[in-house]
């Protein structure tokens, strides 16, 4: 909260007639969860049946795959547990093409990459058709 006072109160200071917005406490008694994007996309994968989750420890796409090592099993609303198999490969290539393999045995699967890590995948295979 520290950090959003000082911004306001920079805004406030040299911005002076332009800067409208103010900040209001809001009550609540229910409960909230507060989580990042990547945690709401890992999340998301596991509760609509993602089984299988691979990836390649590249930043950021890293962030997804670790926390859903750590909450490899979550519980739902209704008490059952659902659970996830996370791999950690070797390389980009070996990431798609172990969620391609899982995906073919029929088991919803997902990876994780970045930027770089989809270039490299792209290329890699637009090389080996030429």
């Amino acid at each position: 909260m520290f950090a959003l006072n000082q911004a306001y109160d920079y805004a406030e200071e040299n911005f002076k007639g332009s800067f409208i917005h103010s900040l209001e406490k809001t009550n609540t008694n229910e409960e909230r969860l507060f989580l990042t994007g990547n945690q709401a996309v890992a999340m998301g994968k596991v509760l609509g049946g993602c089984r299988v989750q691979t990836y390649y420890p590249i930043t950021p796409a890293a962030d997804e795959s670790e926390y859903l090592e750590a909450h490899q099993i979550m519980r739902t609303r209704n008490g059952e547990d659902e659970a996830i198999v996370v791999i950690q490969t070797e390389d980009e290539i070996a990431a798609v093409n172990s969620a391609s393999g899982a995906a073919l045995t029929g088991a919803r699967s997902a990876t994780s990459t970045s930027g770089p890590g989809f270039s490299l995948m792209v290329r890699i295979e637009l090389g080996r058709k030429q």
